[in-house]
């Protein structure tokens, strides 16, 4: 069985998630024109010295300054930006691996569609692989996952975990159109993106896992699931079964956080 990293799948939307941000925008005031100002005339002089407590109490107030807004890049200038921005939702260092690529976007938009489609999305996050080898452990004649596999998806559970999620959709709303530029280039004409993203995310969020580890057949590096229901699953699914259920549980339960909020 060769390993398909479930950072392919969760991260492509978890992973991807870290960069689907956005800061609020700082209220405008409007400044009002000369002629819309009514003075009244009647009303009691204004002193224009007062008292020096007066003063001290009014520069002691805080003055609150709003933050300058965000401007959404376009697509080319999307990397940039993302690697800029990322700390805001994850300053986990799992995620650095991710600025020695070039468009994400385009590259998440692409895997999104491949799993929506129940297809690998390998070719499009290989770079979130988790380190080391598949391995299995063998009973007699029997194989079955083996544990030291389920170690090697930690790295990428623990950074999934530490994304701030309202943080991460904040910022998935400022990205939307950029994403969806990207999805446009793939002339896909059947669903929009968000459909795409949402089937995507279901996809994982369904992963039905297994209540015992499940039996392999195969040789050296190369296994299918012995259970005929388990390997005709879409692959992002054989992949979340691949890194253990504690780790594919945190890692639907992320998914779910985000999805719910989008």
């Amino acid at each position: 069985m060769k390993p398909l990293p479930i950072a392919i799948g969760a991260a492509v939307v978890i992973a991807g998630i870290l960069f689907f941000m956005t800061r609020e925008k700082p209220v405008e005031i409007e400044q009002l024109e000369a002629d819309q100002v009514q003075i009244d005339k009647i009303g009691p002089p204004v002193d224009p010295n007062p008292p020096a407590e007066d003063v001290e109490t009014r520069a002691a107030q805080p003055v609150n300054t709003p933050e300058p807004e965000l401007t959404r890049p376009d697509l080319e200038e999307s990397d940039p930006f993302l690697e800029t921005e990322h700390k805001n939702v994850s300053s986990h260092p799992y995620w650095n691996r991710l600025w020695e690529q070039n468009h994400l976007i385009r590259k998440f938009a692409t895997a999104a569609d491949l799993i929506s489609r129940n297809k690998n999305p390998y070719s499009q996050a290989f770079f979130l692989r988790p380190s080391g080898e598949f391995t299995v452990q063998k009973n007699r004649d029997q194989a079955y996952l083996s544990e030291k596999n389920f170690q090697r998806y930690q790295g990428l559970v623990t950074a999934v975990e530490a994304i701030d999620t309202a943080k991460a959709v904040q910022y998935y709303h400022f990205l939307e159109p950029v994403f969806e530029a990207a999805y446009k280039e793939l002339g896909n004409t059947d669903r929009s993106w968000q459909e795409t993203l949402n089937f995507a995310m279901t996809q994982i969020e369904t992963t039905p896992l297994p209540s015992a580890p499940p039996e392999l057949i195969g040789q050296g590096k190369v296994y299918i699931f012995k259970d005929p229901s388990l390997e005709a699953l879409p692959p992002v699914q054989k992949a979340m079964i691949r890194m253990g259920n504690i780790n594919a549980r945190k890692i639907i339960e992320a998914v779910k956080a985000f999805h719910a909020q989008i």
